[in-house]
């Protein structure tokens, strides 16, 4: 009997939960995902017309789709959590049309400005006296030097000395030993810098193959090398005091002697560093350390360049508790390296490190400069900033690209009939851009993405052999965006 008095008591409780889970489930509560009567079915917004996004099943006119009830939660962006959920910009609304596919002509003479923004996306400033674009103190490409002039150790000059990685490749690299390219792969000795020769079997540029190929009786070794009389193969072979330059071969027995700024081998002995450029040196097991005070807002670039060779030297950025941050190093082998830091996100002291890699003596030139409002440090793919200058990418493999304020970012890509071609696109950091794809030289883009998702998906089966542009664009104004792009073409 004391269990029977349960029975009744268990058979209420399970009535209440159920009238509970139908009130939750009722069809009034959900939202409704049948399509409209006479709306046109879809799986994605390529299956509508021009004009209109697929919205719950069905085509409907592009903006008019409202948001599902989870459209409002935070999802954690699949590439690393550096974007803020929401953004200020995205919570205000207060977005930029799609701009047409020819953007209208400024009227501005070449090199003539009103703003910053009307001399591109670059590191060039507008003049408010004479409202002329000038050069930075410090470029990083061409683009950031006026029409003509080229950048070459982070300098915008007329002609440029010896040669750069830019002008060599793709087939070959700068030797700024000598100031000429050299073949990545050689055929013959014409295809190598200065006397070096080339070794036929590895299609590598060497010193030597035989004594006959070096200079004033010194011996081919091995490693391809010529080894002067009494040379050397490293320290180890010179006296006590001395050390084996590479350049030579031969010891060194002259002292490095260093610059005045001594002592600062440390962050915490760090000196400030003004704007503009110096002269300094630096000597074996020793490292150079500055002060660098920044305020919110501004950006700044450190470039060093240590020619003609003979030592190697590598840039490291630290926070103002000593925590190494950034760091650059001379990835072109040219002699040169630049540290850039686009924006302070408050007031804060950096610590800049100039470390010695390997050399005997490396003098070396830095140069110091600060932009007041911080700047935009684009990607290695300008200028693609209309469909004639588009950028045609290896498919199949994800790039990562910067989109700056008032630029557009465009891409090329070749479609047989009946191939299709997908996107896929992910924001790493910054706002969401736009995407747009068009074909051909149509004015109107077949498939457009303005939405707030941090990864988008674009798919369209080709019905023809055409050319596809794919253009990023800012959906608001003074927004910059860090994104992975990546094409692919299936049969």
């Amino acid at each position: 009997m004391k269990n029977g008095r349960w029975i009744p008591i268990a058979g209420l409780a399970l009535i209440v939960a159920i009238v509970a889970l139908y009130l939750f489930l009722r069809p009034q509560d959900r939202p409704d995902r049948t399509p409209p009567a006479g709306a046109r079915a879809c799986a994605a917004s390529a299956d509508c017309a021009d004009g209109e996004e697929c919205c719950e099943g069905a085509c409907a006119d592009r903006g008019s789709c409202a948001p599902d009830a989870s459209a409002g939660l935070p999802q954690k962006p699949p590439l690393g959590d550096k974007r803020q959920e929401p953004s200020l910009l995205e919570a205000t609304g207060d977005r930029l049309p799609a701009p047409p596919r020819k953007r209208p002509d400024a009227g501005l003479a070449e090199g003539a400005c009103q703003k910053d923004l009307d001399c591109g996306p670059t590191l060039a400033r507008c003049d408010e006296e004479s409202q002329r674009c000038v050069e930075p103190d410090i470029c990083l490409t061409d683009l950031d030097c006026t029409k003509g002039r080229l950048c070459q150790y982070g300098k915008c000059v007329d002609k440029v000395e010896g040669c750069r990685l830019e002008d060599c490749m793709p087939q070959g690299l700068c030797n700024i030993r000598y100031g000429q390219c050299e073949k990545i792969a050689c055929k013959t000795n014409e295809d190598c810098a200065g006397p070096r020769v080339c070794h036929v079997e590895s299609t590598i540029c060497v010193e030597c193959l035989t004594d006959t190929d070096c200079e004033g009786g010194a011996t081919c070794m091995p490693g391809r090398f010529c080894m002067p009389k009494g040379g050397c193969g490293g320290d180890g072979n010179c006296e006590e005091g001395a050390l084996c330059d590479t350049r030579t071969w031969t010891c060194d027995k002259s002292k490095c002697i260093d610059d005045p700024r001594e002592d600062d081998d440390k962050w915490s002995s760090a000196k400030d560093l003004e704007t503009g450029d110096h002269e300094f040196m630096s000597c074996p097991a020793d490292n150079d350390f500055f002060k660098l005070e920044i305020s919110q807002g501004e950006g700044f670039v450190v470039q060093t360049d240590f020619r003609p060779g003979g030592g190697m030297i590598e840039l490291r950025l630290h926070d103002q508790d000593g925590l190494e941050i950034k760091r650059a190093g001379d990835s072109k082998l040219t002699g040169d390296v630049a540290l850039v830091w686009p924006r302070a996100e408050k007031d804060s002291i950096y610590y800049l490190g100039v470390l010695h890699e390997f050399g005997v003596k490396v003098p070396y030139r830095l140069s110091f400069a600060v932009w007041p409002g911080g700047f935009c440090e684009n990607d290695r793919y300008e200028p693609n900033d209309d469909s004639d200058e588009a950028t045609t990418l290896t498919h199949s493999v994800r790039w990562t690209m910067k989109l700056c304020e008032g630029d557009d970012d465009w891409f090329l890509q070749s479609v047989k009939a009946g191939e299709s071609l997908d996107l896929f696109i992910a924001t790493l950091e910054g706002e969401i851009p736009r995407v747009e794809v068009f074909r051909d030289e149509e004015p109107e883009p077949i498939l457009v993405d303005d939405s707030s998702r941090d990864e988008k998906v674009l798919l369209y089966k080709s019905d023809r052999a055409a050319d596809y542009y794919i253009r990023f664009s800012p959906m608001f104004a003074h927004a910059e965006s860090m994104y992975d792009i990546k094409i692919e073409v299936k049969r």
